[in-house]
């Protein structure tokens, strides 16, 4: 796990930063060491909040090389109880969540963008490709390396180097940048999978931003508690992270004595910090918009 000060997103200094703790269902199944501090850090320039510390590559593929299968449910529902087996089975099959999302996609790119229709999709790290809207028509392909079954009209490719050669008309990463370690990175690759300046580049990542940190602010006593926390008994850890996760889901709020912890999203974006992100890594933004709990964007690369 490396350090990282600069923002991810626009490359400013990140000036702000509050204590948090890595979570720890994180800490057993993918850094294998106790739970320790860490920073969730505030860039003053684009506003995307984001951990200081990131995930190595080998650290990323141990989270999601297998991810919510058998292994990552037992370990996860071990240290967060209230993580069931229904919930985790549940995530991205619910016919109403993938109907909803869907119209919700189709919406934005009606109203942003004058092109309504593309010859050829691909969903980059897709899972089953049952997130691509049918009403956009042509060819659909998801990028992704679980076998999951795709859903009917829907083609897998499985390693990279079965891509197009001339791209794709419309690219979509969804749920995805919240993940990356280097998110501007993420963005330039796509670069190679887009048909040209008239194909283009869908982006939904979930808003995440709306937590009040005023009960764990960057002072020395605060610091001083979160290191007792780490020497807590597993029981109370999982206790006092039950009461943290529940203010924070209810009340958008860490509550006194509670932590804000990293788990697997290490980046939160608003619309600015996701445009300023497409801007930087040589995208031009055709809208941009927070809608609910989404912040969606489209964008293409200048001819």
């Amino acid at each position: 796990m490396s350090s990282l000060e600069n923002c991810p997103a626009c490359g400013a200094s990140a000036t702000r930063s509050h204590p948090v703790l890595t979570a720890p269902f994180i800490a057993a199944y993918v850094l294998e060491r106790p739970i320790e501090p860490c920073r969730l850090m505030i860039c003053d320039d684009c506003g995307l909040w984001f951990f200081d510390r990131r995930y190595s590559d080998a650290e990323m593929a141990k989270l999601y090389g297998n991810y919510r299968g058998d292994g990552y449910f037992e370990v996860r529902h071990h240290f967060e109880p209230w993580y069931t087996r229904a919930f985790n089975d549940h995530l991205g099959r619910d016919p109403k969540e993938i109907a909803a999302r869907n119209a919700a996609t189709s919406a934005f790119l009606e109203e942003s963008d004058d092109r309504k229709t593309f010859a050829t999709i691909l969903d980059y790290g897709g899972d089953s490709g049952q997130f691509m809207p049918p009403g956009l028509g042509g060819e659909k392909f998801v990028y992704e390396l679980s076998d999951a079954p795709c859903v009917p009209g829907v083609t897998r490719i499985a390693d990279k180097k079965d891509f197009a050669a001339e791209g794709y008309d419309l690219v979509m990463l969804c749920h995805v940048l919240e993940h990356a370690p280097d998110p501007a990175s993420m963005l330039r690759e796509m670069h190679a999978y887009l048909a040209g300046p008239e194909a283009r580049l869908y982006v939904e990542v979930p808003y995440e931003r709306g937590c009040n940190l005023k009960f764990a602010p960057p002072t020395d006593a605060y610091r001083a508690w979160l290191k007792f926390v780490t020497r807590l008994p597993a029981p109370l850890i999982t206790l006092l992270d039950f009461y943290s996760s529940g203010f924070r889901d209810r009340f958008s709020l860490i509550p006194p004595l509670g932590f804000f912890k990293m788990h697997e999203h290490i980046n939160f974006f608003d619309a600015l910090s996701l445009k300023r992100a497409l801007e930087a890594t040589g995208y031009q933004v055709v809208h941009c918009a927070t809608e609910g709990r989404c912040v969606r964007a489209l964008a293409h690369r200048p001819a």
